[in-house]
This record gives C-alpha cells, sequence and structure tokens, in this order.
C-alpha cells in the first residue's frame, strides 16, 4: 500500500458537490472515492459519468458486489484503513441498499459529499448514530489489499 497520510485527505474537504463531478472544481460521491485514489494511490477507477449522483444505486451495487473487474476486496471484517470505500444507504432507508459512498481517511473518520453539501470529513464513533446506521459495507482496491 502507498504510504497514505491522513493528513492529506484534508486537501479534499470543502470540494462543492457537482453531480457528474470529477475533479477538484467540484465532485459527487464517486467522483470524490475516484479522485482520491487517482490523486493518492495513482489508481484510475473507471469514470461512470454516465450516471447522475441521483443514480448511482448502480456503481454502489457494483461495488458491494466486487463486479466492477473483481477489483473490490469485502473488508467489513478487517480493521478500517485509509482508503477503504465505505458503502452507505439513505439516511431515511431501513434496508441495506447502497446508494452513497465515502472514503476512510483512517479508521475513525469518512470523507464524503452528497447533494448540497460540500465534501467533508465525519467522525465514525459510537456519538455519530446517525453515520453509523447508514453504513452497509466497507470495500477495498485489491492494489491497496
Amino acid at each position: 500500500m502507498p504510504a497514505f497520510e491522513s493528513q492529506i485527505i484534508k486537501g479534499y474537504v470543502g470540494i462543492p458537490f457537482v453531480d457528474h463531478g470529477r475533479d477538484r472544481k467540484g465532485c459527487d460521491c464517486w467522483g470524490l472515492v475516484r479522485l482520491v485514489h487517482l490523486l493518492e494511490a495513482g489508481i484510475e477507477l473507471p469514470l461512470h459519468s454516465e450516471i447522475s449522483a441521483r443514480e448511482l444505486l448502480a456503481v454502489a451495487r457494483r461495488i458491494r458486489a466486487g463486479s466492477v473487474s473483481k477489483i473490490w476486496v469485502d473488508v467489513a471484517h478487517l480493521p478500517r484503513r485509509p482508503m477503504d470505500v465505505v458503502l452507505m444507504k439513505k439516511a431515511e432507508d431501513h434496508g441495506k441498499r447502497a446508494w452513497h459512498l465515502g472514503i476512510m481517511r483512517d479508521g475513525k473518520t469518512i470523507l464524503h459529499t452528497e447533494d448540497g453539501v460540500d465534501s467533508h470529513l465525519a467522525p465514525l464513533d459510537d456519538d455519530n448514530v446517525w453515520l453509523r446506521h447508514r453504513i452497509v459495507g466497507f470495500r477495498r482496491h485489491r492494489d491497496l489489499a
């Protein structure tokens, strides 16, 4: 795994939410995951630019199933590491379908963005029940496994 310092990911805080965004000018949740993988680990993930942030269920399903060229390893049973992708459901959803993605900064903090919210860090701790309730899985790119 490349040397990855948690302070580097702070450089991604404040990126505006832009549907179909794939760069520092603006990102949706997949764009943010893709941008961090590209710039921090040199891993080029598919653009999926044809998919709106409102339709990211398709991307989340592919990652959850590991079907994107078998590049995603299920790491739900392992300690969290920087760059792990977090699969999340909608806040109001009671099911297990992933509709949203984030990326671990470290074992305790998630970087993510949502419609109307710039990219930000959210603590993954016992006090943040709202966020913990949304998580349905964790995946790691095979090159980082």
